[in-house]
């Protein structure tokens, strides 16, 4: 059954977007120096698209995802779904902070 116009759809949808979005800025990270003003240009737009994406993400989560899983899910699921949450960011949260320190630096060196 379909999701459409239900708030879980256009998270999903979302989720998709979010590491498509994080790849320009690396993309642009990895310019030459001939084309500096170009990378700059697309770096710019890339890091202006992450910004509008996230905090609307962030506050659809907050606000109507989370509210809904509190009716729906027992003290137990909630339980059982905080561990695995912990599981994912051990194993992916070092990745993408190590990720982003990465792309910091070649930022900077770009600058």
């Amino acid at each position: 059954m379909p999701l459409r116009g239900c708030p879980v759809e256009a998270l999903i949808r979302e989720h998709g977007m979010g590491p498509r979005a994080g790849q320009g800025p690396v993309g642009s990270s990895r310019c030459i120096p001939e084309s500096r003003s170009v990378c700059k240009r697309d770096l710019i737009k890339n890091l202006r698209g992450i910004a509008e994406l996230y905090p609307n993400h962030i506050w659809k989560e907050d606000y109507l995802l989370f509210p809904m899983s509190n009716k729906v899910l027992s003290a137990e699921d909630q339980q059982n779904l905080s561990l695995e949450f912990e599981k994912v960011e051990e194993t992916v949260g070092r990745a993408v902070h190590e990720q982003f320190e990465r792309l910091s630096e070649q930022l900077a060196q770009i600058a």
